[in-house]
């Protein structure tokens, strides 16, 4: 891309820097998702007992290399609502299991979706 046509994109285009950095970040930081359904484990790690965990799909902008993925859910999600959630080593700090093999925390129930979806 040009020097001159850096600032002037089109409506829907992304810079090769912001190419960049969703790649970079993807799988990495707090993204808005549905929750398409739920998994139940009878045995698991001992510092996950007690948990629920969830099927989660990225809202389309959103979605990078993964459709769905599991995540912990601590706040009482149900299917079909949109949620924010945080991954890496923010998912186990914002659901308090900070020594537990957690990679995706829903950390909040998103109130109004209509700019996601």
């Amino acid at each position: 891309m040009s020097p001159a046509r850096s600032f002037l994109l089109r409506a829907g285009e992304v810079s090769e820097n912001r190419k960049k950095t969703q790649k970079d970040w993807n799988g990495k930081s707090m993204i808005a998702a549905k929750v398409v359904g739920s998994i139940v484990s009878t045995r698991k790690s001992e510092n996950l007992i007690g948990n629920k965990f969830m099927i989660v799909e990225p809202v389309e902008r959103m979605k990078g290399h993964m459709n769905q993925f599991v995540a912990i859910d601590n706040i009482g999600a149900g299917i079909g609502e949109y949620v924010l959630v945080a991954q890496g080593s923010a998912a186990r700090i914002g659901c308090g299991l900070d020594t537990a093999p957690v990679d995706a925390a829903i950390v909040g129930i998103i109130d109004d979706a209509s700019g996601l979806i």
